[in-house]
């Protein structure tokens, strides 16, 4: 059995005191903040040869209106908005997200503060991109979880994001970020095996790969791969320690380029606005660690908040495919 999250259509109208009335309308802005934002029209269709016709949805957001003389990496002033370059951050569901309507994709976690005023800062203005499968990204191809690291969207959903990129022009090919949560974090993992020297960056959150799964040789093509993992140690739905803690140790063993791991004991609200009743901090259910990512949360070795580390990892072109 799979849980899948699912929308809950609201036609309330509330009545405030002094008379005035909040109509469906106005509910749903509130309680679906930013989606409005977002296209969720993005449909794409891939033949694999193995798993025969693929079918994603997507949403996406464009920065060009809000940052329309592109990001600090660009020339500066006087850059005119057909010249603007931005990077890409590819965000991945977790299985709970699945399905057909990219907007429990955007909700189920919150993707749409990939682009709040405070995240895109850190960029200059970055596009996002979310993907959502029918079933899940670990599907085996016969509905059920992979059990060796394969998955029958691992070809179609490159092929969406290579093509999103090309199709928007402004998208900078060098500063392509991936993440993912759970599911989706596995996918992160799978899609950078699959296509070195393609991405600058990942930022996989409890991610559902195995590290038996991955050789030598496969490990040795990740460790060249900026990664930033979040991971909470008292996950236990993906437990911490086969999952990102044996994988983040192999990594820096074997010389990692650039990794570092957020590990917290809890999941607790990153704002410090909400708490218990009694005062303590409002704890979130201990596998929810994109919490953490998709708020800028974390804390890693170098200081550095995971948006503005994200901002300065570019392809060198040395890695470019």
């Amino acid at each position: 059995m799979t849980v899948r999250n699912l929308p809950v259509n609201l036609e309330h109208t509330i009545t405030l005191p002094g008379g005035e009335t909040i109509g469906p309308d106005r509910l749903a802005r509130t309680l679906m903040p930013g989606t409005d934002e977002f296209d969720r029209t993005g449909s794409f269709r891939f033949r694999d040869p193995d798993y025969g016709a693929v079918l994603l949805r997507y949403s996406s957001w464009s920065p060009a209106k809000r940052y329309p003389k592109g990001s600090p990496d660009d020339s500066g002033e006087g850059v005119s908005r057909s010249n603007a370059r931005y990077p890409l951050v590819v965000w991945l569901h977790g299985a709970g997200e699945a399905g057909t309507d990219p907007l429990v994709a955007l909700l189920g976690n919150p993707v749409t503060h990939l682009a709040h005023a405070r995240v895109q800062a850190a960029f200059g203005g970055a596009f996002v991109l979310a993907p959502q499968c029918p079933t899940m990204w670990m599907d085996d191809g016969k509905g059920g979880y992979s059990g060796d690291g394969s998955s029958r969207y691992a070809r179609a959903l490159m092929a969406l994001i290579r093509r999103f990129a090309h199709a928007n022009a402004s998208v900078d090919p060098d500063r392509v970020y991936i993440g993912g949560c759970s599911n989706g974090g596995y996918m992160a993992i799978r899609l950078m095996l699959d296509n070195p020297g393609f991405f600058a960056a990942g930022f996989p959150a409890c991610e559902a790969f195995l590290d038996e799964w991955i050789g030598e040789r496969e490990l040795r093509s990740l460790a060249r791969i900026p990664l930033r993992f979040v991971h909470c140690k008292a996950d236990n739905t993906v437990p911490f320690a086969p999952y990102t803690e044996r994988l983040y140790r192999r990594l820096a063993e074997a010389g990692a380029r650039d990794v570092d791991a957020f590990s917290p004991e809890a999941v607790v609200d990153p704002s410090g606005r909400y708490h218990t009743a009694d005062g303590k901090p409002f704890a979130y259910h201990c596998h929810f660690s994109w919490i953490y990512a998709l708020n800028d949360g974390c804390s890693f070795s170098d200081g550095k908040p995971l948006m503005a580390w994200l901002a300065g990892q570019r392809r060198e072109a040395a890695e470019r495919p």
